[in-house]
């Protein structure tokens, strides 16, 4: 088990399968939460399972 607690926007998106841009595009939209140290934009890797849950779950039950 990995002891990394955040991940840059990079690593998030290819941790989700998804491309960079759309990732910034779910943090600005507030659906994916994230914050800065310095210059980098980090994503808890909880928060990324928190999202892809949170999708999976819209996905099988149609909600919104």
């Amino acid at each position: 088990m990995s002891d990394t607690l955040a991940v840059g926007v990079r690593e998030a998106a290819s941790r989700i399968g998804v491309g960079e841009m759309l990732v910034k595009r779910l943090i600005r939209a507030g659906h994916l939460r994230s914050f800065r140290i310095g210059d980098r934009r980090l994503i808890e890797v909880e928060e990324l399972r928190r999202f892809v849950a949170e999708r999976r779950e819209i996905e099988t039950t149609g909600a919104q």
